[in-house]
């Protein structure tokens, strides 16, 4: 179980505990070995993802179908288990796409690679890391459980314990990446509205639950990031998310909600004014006395709400200094306590 939490490769792993090369159905762990199945599976992931981008080129709807991307994260996450697919499926795996954070654009075509939450860019990854973690709360709730260690079959059977498990995984590495940040939050978006589809007051026993044990300043320097801070942001892309799927509803664009469909990313979608307002006043439950990071959970709420606003819409402005005067004038028009004044 230790080497799980190593951010290297398993070479070293498969030597000391040769229990870890296979999974509890045989398959490909004991087939390939770790590093290769790890590979194997980096690989199957950027070719899902560029054959998606050449499959939607022409698609200008406000959602895009993943069922692609789930099934392969179901498929990683059977396999190796939670913590191996957040620590090791991972790790490095920017460099196997076109387009990354780390390498020139190095052809016309690459500089087309724009982002949409599909596709070969590095924004891509940042989103697949997200529908990562809502196919964890998905299958969680279709199976029960989910599995955390292949190698010794240990499983997690709730949403508190899977987040309490992230959490640790977070605060004993050595070296984390944003990975996990980025699934907590789609974990939280899936779940509430998975769960609580008529969302109309803040899910405060759900919060606590998810997030009270890191209210204080446990910050994680390699991402420059509070865990704390991220799982109250959480709950603003999850209020959000709830908000949009009613209101897609309303409009006839989605019959049932699913974690194989998702807005896409600067897509189109606009929360109407009065939806917006809605999901600032739910935010008004949140504690104002729990301070997490730079601020409290309440100003964290809307800055999730904010966040998923600015994602899915495709006409806000580039400028921070622009972008927040957006959302002030929104804010007035909802005739509630300012963000940028509290």
């Amino acid at each position: 179980t230790a080497c799980l939490v190593k951010t290297s490769f398993r070479s070293s792993c498969e030597q000391s505990n040769p229990q870890m090369k296979r999974a509890p159905d045989g398959n490909t762990l004991s087939e390939l070995g770790w590093t290769e199945a790890i590979t194997k599976f980096q690989k199957e992931l950027v070719s899902i993802a560029v054959d998606m981008k050449k499959r939607e080129k022409n698609s200008h709807g406000i959602t895009v179908d993943i069922a692609p991307f789930n099934t392969w994260a179901e498929n990683a996450i059977n396999t190796f288990g939670v913590r191996a697919v957040f620590t090791h499926v991972f790790h490095d795996i920017e460099w196997y796409f076109p387009e990354t954070w780390y390498r020139p654009k190095s052809s016309k075509k690459e500089k087309r690679c724009n982002w949409h939450g599909i596709g070969c860019s590095a924004w891509d990854i940042w989103f697949i890391w997200h529908y990562v973690g809502a196919v964890c709360a998905d299958l969680l709730l279709r199976e029960d459980s989910l599995l955390l260690d292949s190698s010794t079959g240990e499983r997690v059977y709730t949403a508190v314990g899977f987040m309490d498990e992230i959490h640790r995984l977070k605060a004993q590495q050595r070296y984390v990446t944003r990975m996990s940040f980025h699934a907590e939050h789609g974990f939280i978006w899936h779940y509430l509205a998975a769960t609580q589809p008529d969302l109309n007051t803040y899910p405060l026993d759900l919060a606590h639950d998810f997030c009270s044990k890191y209210d204080k300043k446990v910050y994680v320097a390699s991402v420059n990031k509070y865990i704390g801070v991220e799982c109250y942001h959480g709950f603003g892309h999850g209020i959000f998310e709830v908000l949009a799927m009613q209101q897609m509803q309303q409009m006839g664009a989605m019959k049932n909600y699913n974690a194989s469909r998702a807005l896409r990313a600067k897509g189109g979608f606009q929360m109407e004014n009065e939806t917006f307002c809605k999901a600032y006043r739910i935010c008004e439950g949140a504690p104002k006395d729990v301070k997490t990071g730079w601020t409290t959970a309440w100003k964290h709420c809307r800055g999730g709400i904010q966040h998923a606003y600015w994602l899915f819409s495709d006409t806000l402005p580039k400028e921070r200094s622009k972008v927040d005067s957006y959302f002030e004038k929104l804010e007035r028009q909802c005739n509630i306590e300012s963000s940028f004044d509290a």
